[in-house]
């Protein structure tokens, strides 16, 4: 899969990502790999609605704090992108943080 081979850097530092979307409707899921020690991934799910308002959540480690949007397991990330695929939604396994954005 796709999400298991974002393991590099590109050019200016930032890790590799991987998205995927819904056809014409501005629905995704994409993960970004944070380089450091230990890497952790960032996984972001966007849902948007049929008048063109939109929702971000990020995916955090239930152990994390409520301001951590990170992963530690690419596992988790597969999980996710899995069930977007699969039109299942957000995994309740996993933590979600929304994220609010301006002007909302």
């Amino acid at each position: 899969m796709a999400v298991g081979s974002c393991q590099g850097e590109m050019d200016g530092g930032f890790g590799e990502f991987c998205v995927l979307s819904k056809i014409d409707s501005n629905t995704y899921v994409q993960t970004a790999i944070c380089l450091g020690e230990p890497n952790s991934w960032r996984l972001e799910w966007r849902i948007t609605e049929k008048d063109g308002t939109y929702t971000h959540f990020f995916a955090r480690n239930p152990c994390d704090d409520e301001n951590a949007d990170t992963l530690d397991s690419v596992d988790d990330v597969i999980l996710a992108f899995k069930a977007f695929y699969q039109n299942r939604g957000l995994p309740d396994s996993l933590m979600w943080k929304k994220y609010v954005i301006w002007g909302e």
